[in-house]
């Protein structure tokens, strides 16, 4: 079959090759380049060059849906029973978990933004097993020259990451998940200043080896948008110190601004006809995800 495609399209289009050196990727595989490009162009993803997270990917459903993820599941079932039992019916300033929550990382952070730039890296080396590190570098080599005397090299300066507002949302949504104290303040904030429809909501974090889990998240904040956007605001209020200093330093790289929301709008389009194709090849009774893509 993949030869007769081949055949087909080299016909239509002679310039795309011939059926000896061509090949056409299963469905599932080809979404996931697509998305894998346009993750990587936005440094959020490594290069297909480099790496095909779809090996890693093939290990998960081809779709993804935040109303089967067991961890979603589980903070939705608690947002319910607080919603039932009016938990969450207090004004928002009533309550102030960050500063109890504060932990010295989070001040640690604040003093070494560096330290946090490579979250999707470091991410995904959690969730896959890496080679041991190798030892680390000489900050600075020495050069022998003619009169035996060694001149120092300059320092190579690795160029800052950017942080796009994809990475604004996603290390916001982090911080949040990982502190229930946090999570109770997200629930307040969410039933207080979130859209009716979207009032039983939490938030969903993504996995840097799945595409889609990314769409779901700043799908998820565009949803909660308000609540996520005080959160950030909320979050040096009764600081002082190193943990208010802290606190700043996030909010001020964290805020999302309105054309950072309008960044992720776009980027969400565009990701959106691919959710919708992964969603047809998911679909039962049709060509799964190693079907040809015509």
């Amino acid at each position: 079959m993949n030869r007769t495609l081949v055949r087909y399209c080299a016909r239509r289009n002679p310039d795309v090759g011939s059926a000896r050196n061509m090949q056409i990727g299963c469905g599932g595989h080809v979404t996931n380049l697509v998305a894998q490009d346009i993750a990587a162009a936005l440094g959020l993803a490594p290069p297909i060059a480099e790496k095909d997270l779809y090996e890693e990917t093939r290990k998960f459903p081809l779709a993804y849906d935040p109303a089967e993820d067991p961890v979603v599941v589980a903070e939705m079932a608690v947002m319910k029973e607080d919603i039932e039992k009016g938990r969450l019916e207090k004004d928002v300033d009533d309550t102030d978990p960050s500063e109890p929550d504060l932990s010295e990382s989070d001040v640690d952070d604040a003093e070494n933004p560096e330290d946090t730039e490579d979250l999707w890296v470091l991410e995904a080396e959690e969730e896959e097993e890496e080679a041991p590190a190798p030892p680390p570098m000489l900050t600075a080599a020495v050069k022998p020259t003619a009169s035996g005397k060694g001149k120092r090299k300059a320092k190579k300066v690795k160029p800052p990451k950017l942080f796009t507002p994809v990475d604004k949302i996603h290390e916001t949504v982090v911080h949040i998940l990982r502190s229930e104290i946090r999570r109770k303040k997200a629930r307040v904030l969410i039933h207080k200043l979130a859209d009716k429809e979207y009032r039983h909501l939490v938030f969903v974090r993504s996995m840097v080896i799945r595409w889609n889990t990314m769409y779901a998240e700043m799908r998820r904040a565009r949803q909660l948008a308000p609540a996520l956007d005080a959160f950030v605001a909320d979050m040096p209020r009764g600081l002082t110190g190193k943990k208010k200093a802290a606190a700043v330093a996030k909010k001020k790289k964290w805020e999302m601004h309105s054309s950072d929301w309008e960044y992720i709008d776009k980027l969400m389009s565009a990701l959106e006809v691919l959710q919708n194709v992964t969603l047809e090849f998911s679909k039962k009774g049709t060509v799964k995800s190693r079907s040809t893509i015509y």
